[in-house]
């Protein structure tokens, strides 16, 4: 009976190996997460952008930001205003660099709010979302409609 079992599991694995290992055109099947964490590895990465500069951002809900941002290796930090409508409050902000992503939050000085910024600056069908923050419960979020900055301050 002991032998039985384990002739069975031999044959079990062994046919699991002939399986995965072989095919009719004789390649050798892989998976596909495999294959693309390959690539990844194989695919050179990105320089870090000049991120230092005036940064103009247009919020969906009507909100612009201002700032003037300095960048040192993937840190970056900055100040400026969050304007509404037509009331405008300064604000400082503060992130990181990495993968061609900011991530940044925006504070407007003395107030409840937290401007929680994600920019793919990849330029391939990038990605720029924000959420919005008030009293570290979020109260809002979206796209960023528009970016526009100029470097080199």
């Amino acid at each position: 009976m002991k032998y039985g079992r384990l002739t069975v599991v031999i044959a079990g694995i062994t046919s699991l190996v002939f399986l995965v290992h072989s095919q009719d055109d004789n390649s050798v099947t892989v998976d596909p997460a495999i294959s693309e964490m390959e690539n990844a590895m194989d695919t050179p990465v990105a320089s870090v952008q000049n991120l230092t500069g005036s940064w103009h951002l247009e919020l969906m809900n009507g909100v612009n930001i201002n700032l003037s941002l300095s960048q040192s290796s993937i840190m970056v930090v900055g100040h400026g205003n969050v304007t509404s409508g037509n009331a405008s409050q300064e604000a400082t902000a503060n992130g990181s660099y990495s993968g061609n992503v900011l991530k940044m939050n925006v504070v407007p000085v003395g107030g409840k709010e937290r401007y929680s910024l994600s920019l793919d600056l990849s330029g391939q069908t990038p990605a720029k979302t924000y959420s919005i923050f008030s009293n570290d419960t979020l109260t809002s979020y979206g796209t960023v409609r528009r970016v526009s900055y100029s470097t080199g301050l």
